[in-house]
């Protein structure tokens, strides 16, 4: 109160919300005093995100990839996931998450999960172990404003096997971690 009159600022009044990008703070840089607005300050947020899964049959067909139906949410506030792929819209370095899990005892010699990128290979989870039917893959992944990322799973039992269709089974998530990322 020594420097500014309370008239002015007196800070009796407490803020009962999250700022708003265009609230100002004043700080003193060396000495000199600026204001700033929470927008700069506020660090970023993991948005978009989305959380979804396998809710309805699915049957992976032997020795082919199959684009995934993801059609439980578990968590999709900005709708960017729709029709079975992710669409940030949203520049900047994004974790992704993808998990498969056959319904089966069968035998096999691989299963995959691949997540895509604009419908190309971007990074692969596989198993090779044959008494065990899941396969998980993650990655941070740049996108830029037009990028899409979707799930395709690939086995090779000999015959057609099921996904197990649940949120814990056969799912893809992911967030944005920064806004930019320089390599």
């Amino acid at each position: 109160s020594e420097h500014l009159n309370n008239n002015i600022i007196s800070g009796q009044t407490a803020l009962g919300a999250t700022p708003a990008d265009t609230d100002e703070f004043l700080v003193s840089d060396a000495g000199t005093i600026k204001r700033v607005d929470y927008s700069y300050i506020k660090g970023e947020l993991n948005s978009p995100a989305f959380n979804v899964f396998q809710s309805s049959s699915a049957s992976i067909s032997n020795a082919s990839y199959t684009v995934l139906s993801l059609d439980g949410n578990t968590y999709n506030p900005d709708s960017k996931f729709a029709s079975n792929k992710f669409t940030p819209a949203v520049s900047g370095l994004y974790y992704l998450e993808a998990k498969i899990r056959y319904n089966t005892t069968s035998t096999f010699t691989a299963l995959q999960v691949v997540i895509r990128k604009n419908g190309s290979a971007l990074v692969r989870g596989t198993n090779n172990n044959t008494n065990y039917s899941t396969a998980t893959v993650s990655a941070l992944i740049q996108s830029d404003t037009d990028d899409y990322f979707d799930v395709e799973a690939y086995q090779n039992s000999g015959g057609s096997l099921d996904l197990i269709n649940n949120a814990e089974s056969t799912y893809f998530l992911g967030f944005r971690v920064i806004s930019t990322w320089a390599i």
